[in-house]
């Protein structure tokens, strides 16, 4: 059963972008124990007191940010503070 969540005060939930698989467009597949984890991701939903930021946006959130894993619509998803935010990514 897929579960809707919808984070309260100051807590955003994000969908964390994937792990590269290949080397650029080499098809070289990476292995599991070289694969770094980036911490950016997708806003999904975001708390009544959160401000500046707004869903669909890509973010950079801290490295030592402890982020809550939780399951949404069937899929894995974060929930993190505001406060863990450093930075809201926009292509240019």
């Amino acid at each position: 059963m897929a579960q809707q969540i919808i984070p309260t005060g100051n807590r955003i939930l994000i969908k964390q972008l994937a792990e590269k698989e290949t080397y650029g467009d080499t098809g070289i597949y990476i292995p599991d124990a070289q694969k770094t984890k980036e911490n950016k991701g997708y806003i999904v939903a975001i708390g009544d007191e959160v401000e500046g930021v707004g869903i669909g946006d890509l973010i950079q959130y801290g490295k030592f940010a402890e982020p809550v894993e939780m399951n949404h619509e069937g899929e894995r998803h974060l929930l993190i503070r505001k406060g863990d935010i450093l930075a809201v990514i926009i292509d240019v």
